[in-house]
């Protein structure tokens, strides 16, 4: 059972979505990531497993984003992004056999942000 004050911090609705350019064929599949920067005001914000997670099934890529630690306003964002098999038994990424190509790490919000809009935009024309 969720506590009321875990459920809260989870329906708050007083953030703003960061906006991000999201190139065709990506798919969000989960997305709490706020135009807030980490302070000890908004570490509510931070908390959960992921921010962000998107995939495209044509390039068969995956990206995450995290904050670590969770609810520390000294905390990092953590940006891995990944190259998956098909599983042609599936239909769908093999989850077991992914490559982590990149990781980013850095306390900039301007920074992941490029960074997840330059990773969405290869081999875009």
């Amino acid at each position: 059972m969720i506590s009321d004050d875990l459920m809260e911090t989870y329906l708050r609705l007083d953030a703003i979505l960061q906006p991000l350019k999201i190139t065709p064929g990506w798919c969000v599949g989960y997305n709490i990531f706020t135009e807030l920067d980490p302070s000890p005001d908004t570490a509510e914000y931070f908390y959960g497993s992921v921010l962000f997670s998107a995939m495209n099934r044509r390039k068969k890529s995956e990206i995450e984003l995290y904050f670590e630690p969770e609810g520390d306003p000294n905390g990092k964002y953590i940006l891995n992004l990944f190259l998956h098999k098909m599983d042609p038994s599936k239909k769908d990424f093999d989850y077991n056999n992914g490559k982590l190509i990149q990781t980013i790490a850095s306390q900039s919000r301007a920074e992941i942000i490029e960074a997840m809009e330059r990773f969405m935009s290869i081999g875009e024309s």
